[in-house]
């Protein structure tokens, strides 16, 4: 079989698997592979499970959220317009310091700072694969 036939067009079609089958894999192969795919399977199953139950219960909470705000008089507006107020903190609002920079680099002759974290910047990369070392970027 040529290697530009993907493993999901494999799979997924009956006559291309059994052939696949018949000439690539022995026996124990086949049974070895059938026992991983039942497996992960079931741990597909699994998560779509969670996930339709994780669903269920925010679908549960916003209409427990939306009587409450129903009983209390509280209108949508209000609402929206509160969480836009700038003294109110959301426990997601983390206080994280922004990492320091620890490289620069130059573009067009604008300066340019990288973290060392993420992806390396081209303008870094070009030079590292010309021999160039990473420390002569160090701020």
């Amino acid at each position: 079989m040529t290697t530009a036939i993907s493993v999901k067009t494999i799979l997924l079609d009956t006559r291309r698997l059994r052939g696949y089958a018949r000439h690539e894999m022995t026996v124990n192969e086949l049974k070895a592979a059938h026992e991983r795919l039942g497996h992960i399977l079931e741990e597909r199953i699994k998560e779509e499970e969670e996930r339709a139950l994780e669903a269920k219960v925010h679908a549960e909470n916003v209409k427990e959220v939306a009587k409450i705000l129903l009983d209390k008089g509280v209108g949508l507006e209000e609402v929206m317009a509160a969480m836009h107020s700038p003294d109110v903190k959301y426990s997601h609002d983390s206080e994280k310091p922004k990492r320091v920079p620890k490289y620069e680099y130059f573009i067009n002759g604008k300066r340019k700072t990288w973290t060392g974290q993420g992806r390396m910047p081209s303008v870094i990369q070009i030079e590292l694969d010309k021999g160039g070392k990473l420390e002569s970027f160090k701020i």
